[in-house]
């Protein structure tokens, strides 16, 4: 086996053991682990997300099922609630590959987040405006999992619709009932 596939390995070992949701810090944690240079060459992330799916399969097939399941209802909920914007679903609850306690996270592409922000105020929802490196994001308290909302430019590019192997990277409101709709007990 590579080294970037042992990194990988433990990094996604890292994130569903320690609830670590960066993927940077996962893999630079991983490097030190496993006593490589700290200028090694890293994995991507899509590996470290099918290495985080295998490992949840092998250590928490069952479980891990359910979770993710409880979360997509979840993150399907937050979408209906949040119906006037065109939400998408995006990281771990999307493709699958999740981080323990990892927030449901969605991306909303809007010109301005003051918007999005005097929806949440008039609907009565708690939440905390963050700033992550210069992009507007909106903490969504809610339960088993909080909710992230990241504020996009509309005209930002679009990541691609699937991963390398073939799991959602991204999924709208009807992906995401199709998908549950295809994995509903």
């Amino acid at each position: 086996m590579d080294a970037r596939s042992r990194i990988a390995q433990v990094a996604a070992r890292l994130m569903a053991e320690h609830g670590i949701q960066d993927h940077a810090l996962a893999k630079r944690k991983a490097v030190r682990e496993l006593g490589l240079p700290a200028g090694h060459a890293l994995p991507d992330n899509q590996t470290v997300d099918a290495a985080l799916r295998d490992y949840r399969a092998l250590f928490a097939a069952e479980s891990g099922e359910a979770e993710l399941l409880a979360l997509r209802h979840q993150a399907l909920d937050a979408m209906q609630e949040l119906h006037p914007f065109e939400l998408c679903l995006v990281g771990g609850v999307a493709n699958g590959a999740l981080a323990q306690d990892g927030d449901i996270e969605f991306e909303l592409r809007l010109d301005s987040s003051k918007t999005f922000e005097q929806f949440l105020i008039n609907e009565g929802i708690d939440y905390e405006a963050r700033d992550r490196a210069g992009k507007a994001t909106f903490l969504l308290y809610a339960e088993p999992a909080n909710v992230l909302v990241r504020i996009l430019p509309e005209n930002a590019p679009t990541a691609t619709r699937r991963n390398r192997d073939d799991t959602p990277a991204r999924l709208t409101r009807e992906q995401l009932q199709r998908l549950l709709g295809q994995t509903a007990p």
